[in-house]
């Protein structure tokens, strides 16, 4: 993680940062040990990657664009538009022959890099906190593009009123691609308040500016 200096005080505060062995993995169907993207064998027992070893979700959208292809610019146009700054084209090199990365840019570990939206009005990229576009200010819409790791992490959330729920409705192999900073910025009720009149209810609290 970064850390960085609040302009408003001398604490130092952490900004969070995603760990690309977080959102690029592959899972043992054997032992269920996790492994890392490059991985051919797993590294507990031994058992060798088959079609049926669970991936991750931006690890199984790299390798769909890959399939046939040894040319990495021609397999980074076959990833979806909404994902492509979520895949580096490190990572797309690496599976297609780890020799063509020797001089590849280390890919970001900035949040937004994986968690964002683009406007369904003017396609404008926003992070994952925002509810209205940056640009022409507005609100986010049903037809909006969102990445992958985003889609997962707010469709648990919307039907949430905690963290630890939002989790429970994203597949168990996918969870360590969210990280709780921005599950915590999507989940907008955190407790259950009792109505007297008609019980509990949904308690809305503001989302991370």
């Amino acid at each position: 993680k970064r850390d960085a200096v609040s302009p408003s005080s001398n604490k130092r505060v952490v900004e969070p940062a995603v760990d690309i062995d977080f959102v690029f993995y592959w899972q043992c169907e054997k032992c269920e040990y996790v492994n890392k993207f490059y991985d051919d064998s797993c590294r507990s027992c031994e058992q060798k990657r088959t079609s049926k070893s669970l991936r991750s979700p931006l690890l199984e959208i790299a390798e769909l664009a890959i399939v046939g292809e040894n040319n990495v610019e021609v397999a980074m146009s076959k990833i979806p538009a909404s994902d492509r700054q979520s895949i580096p084209e490190m990572i797309v090199s690496v599976l297609i022959d780890p020799l063509l990365c020797d001089f590849c840019v280390k890919p970001s570990s900035d949040v937004e890099t994986y968690f964002y939206w683009n406007c369904g009005s003017c396609t404008m990229q926003n992070s994952f906190k925002k509810s209205k576009c940056a640009a022409c200010l507005k609100d986010k819409k049903q037809d909006y593009d969102r990445s992958t790791l985003f889609r997962i992490a707010e469709d648990a959330a919307i039907q949430s009123k905690t963290t630890e729920e939002a989790y429970s409705h994203v597949l168990e192999h996918e969870r360590r691609s969210i990280p709780q900073v921005v599950m915590e910025a999507l989940v907008t009720c955190i407790a259950t308040v009792a109505d007297g009149r008609n019980g509990d209810r949904r308690c809305r609290r503001a989302k991370l500016p």
